[in-house]
């Protein structure tokens, strides 16, 4: 039974480290996101553009108003993930 009191005793103190950890750990992950998701949009908006002349060229809609709504949200995320294989490392490049 003595050798637990030691035991516990390390166990205990490292729960802060651990909690701080990974609260960091999260922090870098949600930067992490957040730039990924604006290199993906940098990305996507010429395709969307591009998209949209399309739609007008080929009388698909009206007005190029219309074209720009349809594909306003070509490419976007469908829960965690990235439609059109925008992962972040891709996105990233330059």
């Amino acid at each position: 039974m003595k050798v637990a009191g030691p035991i516990l005793l390390a166990i205990a103190l490292s729960a802060p480290v651990y909690v701080a950890a990974e609260n960091d750990r999260a922090t870098k992950q949600q930067t992490l996101d957040a730039a990924c998701e604006a290199a993906r949009e940098r990305k996507l908006e010429p395709e969307r553009a591009m998209y949209a002349q399309e739609c007008v060229q080929q009388k698909m809609k009206d007005t190029l108003e219309e074209c720009q709504r349809f594909y306003s949200d070509y490419g976007a995320r469908v829960g965690d993930t990235a439609r059109r294989g925008y992962c972040c490392r891709r996105a990233l490049k330059p």
